[in-house]
């Protein structure tokens, strides 16, 4: 009897806090996506324009033998699944950071020059330089970038109120269509500027140079790197300027 009413007058258990949900939540929606990418990398490297059987793919993954149908599992279709997954991480975490510090849920890389900027900087390597590969268009491209960002946020600095999220995205979109205008201009005027601006600006993870991704990877990650060091000051960002200087945080840095 003692113990029955002990057990009737013990509290309920807690129920799961807040945060706690959450983190489970988040825990299970990234077991999610790493599961829908597993599936999209089995699809990615034994799905292609040639049809090979499971076997064949198997083998040209363990066991090679230089076949033109092994050569084409483990040549083309791995250096397009990798090139995948490493544009794929850097478009994702480039629109979190624009999202993040614009704290606006639809924006992108575009809104404060950062496309617009590297792309100006192509055209003009393409059109002036003769640059032709990949290792040539990764300086002027990220040049560009922070150039082109730099001078949106200086732009948008002026006056008062400083750099607020309108401000941004306004001056951004006025300062891209700027430079798309003359990028368009100058590949208009060379037709080997156009073709070359033409398919760069498409893009395409088909019939890359063999080693394209080991030439980006360096940049991406160390782009990686300064993201997950600005994760912390970008949550403080996301309550507001005036928020973040109140808990230390140098707003423009």
């Amino acid at each position: 009897m003692a113990q029955a009413l002990a057990t009737k007058d013990a509290p309920p258990p807690a129920a799961p806090s807040r945060p706690s949900r959450r983190r489970t939540r988040r825990l299970i929606g990234l077991g999610v996506a790493v599961g829908a990418l597993l599936v999209a990398v089995l699809l990615s490297v034994a799905i292609g324009s040639a049809l090979l059987p499971p076997d064949v793919v198997w083998q040209a993954l363990t066991a090679p033998d230089g076949s033109a149908s092994h050569a084409t599992v483990s040549g083309a279709r791995v250096d397009r699944t990798l090139l995948g997954i490493v544009v794929g991480m850097s478009l994702g975490v480039a629109g979190a950071l624009m999202q993040a510090l614009t704290r606006n849920p639809l924006a992108d890389p575009g809104v404060l020059g950062v496309n617009a900027g590297a792309g100006f900087a192509v055209t003009l390597g393409v059109a002036v330089l003769g640059v032709t590969r990949i290792e040539q268009y990764l300086p002027l491209a990220l040049v560009g970038a922070v150039a082109g960002s730099a001078f949106v946020y200086l732009a948008a600095s002026g006056g008062r109120g400083g750099p607020t999220p309108v401000r941004l995205t306004l001056v951004g979109v006025a300062f891209t269509a700027v430079l798309v205008g003359i990028s368009q201009t100058l590949a208009l005027i060379d037709t080997e500027t156009f073709d070359r601006m033409r398919f760069w600006g498409a893009g395409t993870l088909t019939d890359r140079p063999t080693g394209t991704a080991g030439d980006i990877l360096p940049f991406v990650l160390a782009g990686l790197l300064v993201a997950a060091l600005c994760a912390r000051p970008l949550n403080a960002i996301a309550l507001g300027d005036d928020a973040g200087r109140a808990v230390g945080l140098q707003v423009g840095a």
